[in-house]
């Protein structure tokens, strides 16, 4: 047989393929799930425990000798039958039920795990590879035949120019028909993934819990020492205590920090907009007591750059495009040059900037693969990058033990997780709707690292429950972060981010470490919580569902992120509370009422952008 056939269920079948140099041919089995082609010798084992499976395999060649994968993967078809929506766990956007799915993962980006759900959120089929290293496509689609199914298909090592040469090589395949949640079957497909490449979670320091100020939204790259210096001294005065300086700090001209002609990869803060930008952050850090990260995209290079004019220019990335290979902005992170770099600018920072922790960014830019002609020490792209993310993790807490090094997704995944202690979202301005939901899905693999959504951002002329639900949306979050111009702000404004963060602080052992879960399968997960002895409720819509609280639950607090006054809450096991405090969105208490409430759902009015809370 040139595939193994695998029973998951009586329905199920999975199709395991290895493509190999030398050759093999057919498959033969053995006992205790030992298969041979030619000279190969492929040893499975097999775990099954409540509706899921784990497949590990291990690969080799009976002589021990040297061999070439190709590629390796699996094929599927799932029916149909409830099949209501596909999530693939790297694009995250990906909503109902398209008739064809491709989608590509690697180290510096995404996830090689797709999600086949029901309607009501429950998983129908799960599957996702161990290894997060090697590049992987993930596809699929309708199939209308007989019954009716949804095709998969996972292919390792898919691009032809990439072969992985090996004397063994071990994977596994995780298998889910578990009718639970979507939520807790990622959760468990990463605590797969994590226990198969030892994760073991890098410290967090106190100060990584700290609410952030990034300087990106209000201004892009239009930055100077003045706007940074206001900001900070205002930054600071609401509670605020991380500074990010991003992009700009160290180019002159609008957007060259992404110009592959440009002068972006010096780290030479640009003089006319920062004169003394090392005295600054050393004055943020004095006078002000705040911690200061600096943003940079580490493998990005451009012509102009002093570093590239001095030699480096020749470790960037080729492509191919068409029959000719033309230059990337990349560095290759296949070539020894650049994990050398990757340590050079690690330390230019924290020994010579003095920075406290750095935004690490577009490491999803590397392209697939690299043609330059120049020499590669790993056999992939993604072994390569996973390489040099780890020489600025390590060379980072080398020097300063507590720095923070933070990733946004896509590069932010379960590859990287080893080289970072902060995950947040993506850019996601003015939309706290689509920040939400990009931290919901953050959360299902982010165990072991502190998480953040995206820096959240308004306008000036924004009303004031709408500010609220923005600050409502970050404590839900976890670390909150904020980008606006805070010269420009109204003062009410100012008044309501001091009062969240207060809260946030106040609450702020219960806000991170309570067991988080979405409480509806919609794709914005509009209705959240965080269960705890303090509990908190994020209501994003008039409609909530029937839930049951924990009976640890001591305190309840519902942020009224709906556009309606009037708020249904059918919770089981809400008679224990015998108290509503009721708040505007300045998180001023404005009504207290006494509850004698039976196990039915409670109706109050709390205002848009407000605040209930549930007390015994």
């Amino acid at each position: 047989m040139s595939e193994i056939q695998l029973a998951v269920t009586a329905e199920i079948i999975l199709r395991l393929f290895f493509d190999l140099t030398p050759p093999g041919g057919e498959w033969q089995s053995l006992e205790g799930n030992r298969y041979i082609s030619g000279d190969y010798i492929l040893q499975l084992e097999v775990h099954k425990n409540e509706g899921k499976q784990v497949i590990s395999f291990s690969l080799k060649r009976k002589d021990g000798e040297t061999f070439i994968i190709n590629s390796y993967g699996f094929s599927c078809d799932v029916p149909i039958a409830e099949v209501h929506r596909v999530y693939p766990l790297s694009t995250w956007d990906a909503q109902g039920l398209p008739w064809w799915i491709e989608h590509a993962t690697a180290s510096t980006r995404g996830i090689p795990c797709v999600m086949l759900l029901r309607r009501d959120g429950t998983n129908k089929f799960t599957i996702g590879f161990a290894d997060q290293v090697y590049e992987t496509k993930i596809s699929g689609g309708l199939r209308f035949r007989d019954e009716g199914s949804y095709h998969l298909e996972g292919k390792k090592l898919f691009l032809d120019s990439t072969k992985l040469k090996t004397t063994e090589h071990k994977d596994a395949f995780y298998v889910s028909t578990a009718p639970q949640n979507w939520f807790d079957v990622a959760k468990d497909y990463a605590s797969f993934v994590d226990s198969f490449i030892g994760y073991k979670p890098n410290p967090i320091p106190d100060w990584a819990y700290e609410p952030v100020y990034c300087s990106w939204y209000p201004y892009e790259d239009k930055i100077n020492e003045k706007i940074i210096w206001e900001n900070a001294r205002i930054a600071k005065e609401v509670g605020i205590g991380t500074f990010l300086i991003d992009a700009g700090w160290n180019t002159e001209k609008d957007g060259e920090w992404s110009w592959i002609d440009g002068r972006y990869g010096d780290y030479i803060p640009c003089e006319s907009k920062f004169p003394d930008f090392k005295g600054l952050i050393k004055k943020m850090q004095t006078e002000l007591g705040l911690k200061v990260e600096v943003w940079f995209a580490p493998f990005w290079l451009g012509s102009q750059s002093e570093t590239y004019k001095k030699g480096l220019g020749a470790a960037r990335c080729k492509v191919r495009e068409g029959d000719k290979l033309v230059d990337n902005i990349n560095l290759c992170p296949q070539n020894p040059q650049t994990l050398k770099r990757m340590e050079e600018i690690i330390r230019y920072f924290f020994q010579e900037l003095g920075v406290d922790g750095i935004w690490v960014d577009f490491v999803d830019s590397l392209p697939w693969e690299c043609g330059a002609d120049h020499q590669h020490i790993f056999q992939t792209i993604g072994e390569g990058a996973s390489a040099c993310l780890e020489k600025i993790y390590r060379t980072a807490v080398s020097i300063r033990p507590d720095a923070v090094v933070e990733y946004r997704i896509f590069h932010g995944n379960l590859n990287n997780k080893r080289y970072l202690n902060v995950l947040e979202t993506t850019d996601t301005p003015h939309n706290y709707d689509d920040n939400r939901r990009f931290g919901v899905y953050v959360r299902s693999f982010a165990k072991g690292v502190a998480v953040k959504t995206d820096p959240t951002m308004w306008s000036p002329k924004c009303p004031p429950w709408e500010v609220a639900k923005h600050c409502a949306t970050m404590i839900m979050g976890g670390v909150p972060a904020f980008s606006l111009d805070f010269p420009s702000l109204p003062q009410s404004h100012i008044k309501i981010i001091s009062a969240y963060i207060s809260f946030y602080k106040k609450h702020r052992k219960e806000l991170l470490q309570g067991e988080f879960r979405p409480l509806t399968a919609l794709p914005s997960f509009p209705v959240n919580l965080i269960e705890g002895e303090e509990s908190f409720l994020y209501v994003g819509q008039s409609s909530v569902p029937s839930f049951e609280l924990s009976s640890i639950v001591k305190e309840l607090f519902v942020f009224n992120c709906s556009e309606k006054e009037e708020l249904m809450l059918p919770i089981k096991g809400i008679s224990r509370f015998k108290k509503a405090m009721i708040y505007n969105e300045y998180l001023e208490q404005i009504e207290e009422i006494g509850l004698n409430q039976e196990e039915k759902p409670l109706s109050i009015k709390v205002p848009p952008g407000g605040m209930l809370h549930l007390s015994g």
